[in-house]
């Protein structure tokens, strides 16, 4: 985890496959192994790993949401949009963070659905809404409504 929020992503995946090597029925490993991947371009291997995710730690939003994620930034917008369905539109909508959504729209490129997710989680007062700092959300540091919100959550903003 910490590799990957110090954007060291190489050590991040090196470090995951020794915490997999472990333990190899850790959905935590598996996550953040595909999440290192995915900010590599490794694309397969990220949905691979976060694929196991799902599978070992039962479908955890955060999970989910990163697998979405990676669909989308491999082209595969279906199973994207799919989870991005279940998100919004199924029994557990009204308790899974809008920043889940936020990261999968960021993935599909709907930049404008990915801040409205952020902002939702933010005037929400979720705690989740601090994930705006997490480094895939990077991709939005030149807008101005990501850096109007980083200001408000007293974070700095980092591309």
């Amino acid at each position: 985890y910490i590799h990957l929020e110090a954007r060291q992503y190489d050590r991040a995946v090196v470090a995951a496959q020794d915490a997999i090597e472990l333990d190899s029925a850790a959905p935590l490993s598996f996550f953040l192994l595909g999440r290192a991947y995915a900010k590599v371009g490794h694309l397969q291997s990220a949905i691979e790993a976060l694929t196991d995710a799902v599978r070992l730690g039962g479908n955890v939003p955060r999970f989910e949401g990163s697998l979405g994620y990676a669909y989308a930034r491999a082209g595969r917008r279906e199973e994207a949009e799919a989870i991005l369905q279940r998100f919004s539109r199924g029994p557990l909508a009204s308790v899974i963070s809008p920043v889940e959504g936020a990261l999968i729209s960021l993935g599909l490129g709907a930049t404008e659905a990915a801040l409205t997710g952020l902002e939702a989680a933010y005037a929400a007062r979720l705690p989740s809404a601090v994930v705006a700092g997490d480094p895939f959300f990077s991709d939005l540091a030149n807008e101005p409504r990501y850096r109007e919100l980083m200001a408000r959550l007293r974070l700095p903003v980092q591309s």
